[in-house]
């Protein structure tokens, strides 16, 4: 089961990124899971220049970040592990994973990216289906 995702890039000051035309860019949200299951989903990575494949990394937002976003942080995202990975065709994703089931139906989360001449932050906003639906 497949579920594309709301992606919404929030406003002025939320998001940072380098002034270099290579910024690394992500792209929709995928998620493979439903509600009262272990979160699985897929962000996809843009514009990504090939010096700066190995050294991303992406997690969730400090807790000032959502603040500043005003966005409320639910307990709930405090378990997602993320990391970025190649698929067999090269392209390269962030994962992000749970290990206990997500309850919460509805999900704003705040990403934040890192790369060796930049950082970025990106909000999406997940709405997350009972199984089988």
């Amino acid at each position: 089961m497949r579920k594309t995702i709301i992606s919404a890039l929030i406003g002025a000051g939320v998001m940072f990124a380098p002034m270099a035309a290579d910024a690394v860019g992500l792209g929709k949200l995928t998620v493979m899971s439903g509600l009262g299951q272990p979160f699985r989903g897929e962000i996809e990575l843009t514009s990504l220049d090939r010096a700066e494949e190995g050294s991303l990394s992406a997690r969730l937002a400090t807790q000032d970040a959502f603040k500043e976003a005003k966005i409320d942080r639910s307990a709930a995202l405090v378990a997602l592990r993320f990391s970025v990975e190649q698929k067999k065709s090269g392209e390269w994703f962030i994962k992000l994973t749970s290990p206990q089931p997500i309850n919460d139906p509805f999900l704003d989360m705040l990403i934040e990216v890192n790369w060796p001449s930049g950082r970025m932050l990106r909000e999406y906003t997940v709405l997350l289906d009972p199984p089988g639906v």
